[in-house]
């Protein structure tokens, strides 16, 4: 049995976020493996700032399923038109169609979206995003009543329930030369490997791939 070994490599990732999911998206995504960075949307156009670029963000689904099944290392999130999250994302938010992501974000919102409406969402990038085949229990601390997610200080005891997962659900170590004033990210990777050992590599992220593309289209929406 392959396993990944310990992810004790970052230096100062303090923090991660467990997102609440719905199952379709982490589904649709899960069946494209291709698809490395992926939006987690919003349907308000609210910022985030619940963790930094480079920090862990977790997916687990709603009640009653209550799972985590996945995550990935965050970008830095942006607000989008609607329509300007599906031609730069296009699958990677998590369903087939523009008309499909307008159903979704109409549903969430508790109401239809009118014939060219073309509201502002969150657009949440995440980079190196992983989807076990085994999903792992919620945390134990983390209430039915929580509607969006909840951030974990990982220097604290009640992020060791979470710092364990991290191994299992990401597919990486993430490191510490993330962040605003970087055009690129040093990654630390680590291989899948047996019991007798692991090896490391180093990979650099450009964070001016899908990211610098949303980037210009907030500029330019302004």
């Amino acid at each position: 049995m392959h396993r990944l070994e310990s992810l004790r490599l970052y230096a100062h990732v303090v923090r991660a976020f467990v997102g609440v999911t719905d199952r379709r998206w982490y589904e649709f995504l899960r069946a494209r493996p291709e698809l490395s960075e992926v939006n987690f949307w919003r349907p308000s156009g609210l910022g985030f700032r619940a963790i930094s670029s480079g920090e862990p963000f977790l997916f687990k689904t709603h009640h009653p399923d209550n799972k985590l099944v996945g995550g990935g290392l965050l970008s830095d999130p942006v607000s989008l038109r609607l329509s300007e999250a599906w031609d730069i994302f296009g699958e990677a938010n998590g369903v087939a169609s523009l008309a499909e992501l307008r159903a979704a974000i109409g549903h969430y919102r508790r109401a239809p979206l009118e014939v060219g409406e073309d509201p502002k969402i969150g657009c949440i990038l995440l980079r190196e995003v992983n989807f076990p085949d085994i999903p792992l229990e919620a945390p134990p601390d983390f209430a039915a009543n929580v509607v969006t997610g909840k951030t974990y200080d990982l220097e604290k005891a009640s992020g060791s329930y979470i710092e364990a997962a991290l191994s299992q659900l990401l597919s990486v170590g993430w490191a510490c030369f993330c962040g605003p004033m970087y055009t690129r990210c040093l990654i630390a990777v680590i291989s899948v490997s047996d019991r007798t050992g692991a090896s490391t590599s180093v990979r650099v992220c450009d964070r001016n791939s899908t990211m610098a593309r949303a980037s210009t289209a907030v500029k330019e929406s302004r």
